[in-house]
């Protein structure tokens, strides 16, 4: 008789042991599942406010390179200006170390720099996300109000910029600390060169206005022609003895050759730019007035006060005058061949011609010069001083220098060569 067996106790104990092994194992999954979503989501929350923060530092440091780039050139252009200026009023500062020079640069690309970053906008909301931005702020802060004047600093030779960019992501936060450090060492090189002589004319630069509007067609006060706080152009011109005409406050253009038989009224505070010729007879009264004269002057006295206050005469050309009388720390500038009849009185300026002059009785006063690069025949020169004298490359009269040295020491625009280099942006970053 066979012996029957009962497993089914045993099966079923398997199964159940099976089902409990595999749920185990199925929690443990869904669990590791849901950490590493965590972990993922983490991390990626983490390299999302990294990645806003490195946006920061790009937006930031971008704005700073950008300004630099658009005014680096102007402002070059605003030193040199200036120090030619200085050249021209025997008021170089300092001789012959430039610094002086490079920290008006550097003070002025500053500027420029505070002006920009006051106009950024420092917070930047990630556009669709609500909890994605970045902020710049100062390295020791979190709030970005007045920014420029915790972040910006200067030196001798540049301008250092310390910054923070925070990245924010969900609650995340990444920190980018940097810095922009600009050299100025190179903005302006200054080195000895014998030679290197530069006539002063050619330091000399009265600016073109460049375009401006149309002169008014009727500009008159009882039959006069009083131009006052404007600046307008116009083509070739002539005035008339009864028109009179008068300058105050203003730029006056001509664009071709500007013809004044007879001038009593005033050059006050003005520019006279013609492009061509200027034919004149008298122009009395001209107080910090700035004439160019593109071509060639012919025929013109000063006489009443004359050239006062800062003006300056600068001929491209030759120039034909008469009477000259110039005081006040101004300049009569003549690229051509001089023909001048008297120097009536010239006290505290100068008279630069970059070629031969023929002058008449010269009357100097105190802190005088007359320069002529090029042979110089006159008249009379009375009142030779130590501060007053009369230079020039060749001459026959016994009290004008023509001593090579002494000429170049007075009459040169300096014996050291300048040059306008670059200056270089640094940039560093530092994770946290």
């Amino acid at each position: 008789m066979k012996k029957i067996m009962n497993n089914s106790g045993y099966s079923l104990f398997i199964v159940l042991l099976t089902i409990v092994i595999f749920s185990i194992l199925l929690i443990s999954f869904i669990g590791i599942s849901t950490n590493t979503k965590k972990q993922s989501n983490v991390v990626e929350t983490k390299l999302q406010s990294t990645a806003l923060a490195e946006m920061g530092v790009t937006y930031f440091d971008q704005a700073v390179k950008n300004t630099y780039d658009t005014y680096h050139q102007q402002i070059i252009n605003e030193v040199m200006a200036q120090r030619q200026a200085d050249l021209l009023n025997d008021k170089l500062t300092p001789k012959p170390d430039d610094a002086y020079y490079r920290s008006m640069g550097i003070e002025k690309m500053k500027n420029r720099l505070i002006n920009e970053i006051n106009s950024l906008q420092p917070e930047v909301q990630i556009i669709g996300k609500a909890n994605s931005k970045f902020v710049i702020t100062p390295t020791d802060s979190e709030s970005a109000i007045n920014i420029s004047e915790k972040i910006i600093s200067t030196n001798n030779n540049g301008i250092y910029i310390s910054y923070r960019s925070n990245g924010f992501e969900d609650g995340k936060k990444t920190i980018i600390n940097g810095t922009l450090d600009i050299d100025f060492t190179g903005f302006i090189l200054t080195k000895q060169d014998d030679n290197f002589i530069t006539s002063l004319i050619s330091n000399n630069k009265i600016s073109d206005p460049g375009k401006l509007d149309t002169c008014p067609s009727k500009l008159t006060n009882n039959g006069k022609f009083p131009f006052n706080n404007l600046n307008c152009e116009t083509t070739t011109k002539t005035f008339h003895n009864n028109d009179d005409p008068s300058f105050t406050s203003t730029t006056y253009k001509v664009n071709g050759t500007l013809t004044i038989p007879n001038m009593n009224g005033d050059i006050q505070n003005s520019t006279l730019y013609i492009t061509e010729d200027l034919i004149a007879q008298n122009m009395n009264n001209i107080n910090g007035g700035r004439i160019h004269v593109g071509k060639s002057l012919k025929g013109l006295n000063f006489n009443g006060q004359g050239l006062k206050n800062h003006s300056i005469l600068e001929v491209t050309g030759s120039a034909n005058m008469g009477t000259v009388k110039i005081s006040e720390k101004s300049s009569i500038y003549i690229g051509g061949i001089a023909e001048m009849d008297n120097i009536n009185n010239i006290d505290d300026s100068i008279i630069y011609v970059d070629s031969d002059a023929t002058m008449g009785v010269i009357n100097l006063g105190k802190n005088a010069k007359i320069c002529v690069n090029g042979k110089l025949t006159s008249g009379n020169i009375n009142n030779i001083s130590s501060s007053s004298k009369v230079y020039a490359k060749e001459s026959t009269n016994p009290n004008v220098i023509t001593d090579k040295g002494e000429f170049d020491k007075a009459c040169t625009a300096s014996s050291q060569k300048t040059t306008w280099g670059n200056t270089t942006i640094t940039s560093n970053y530092h994770y946290y």
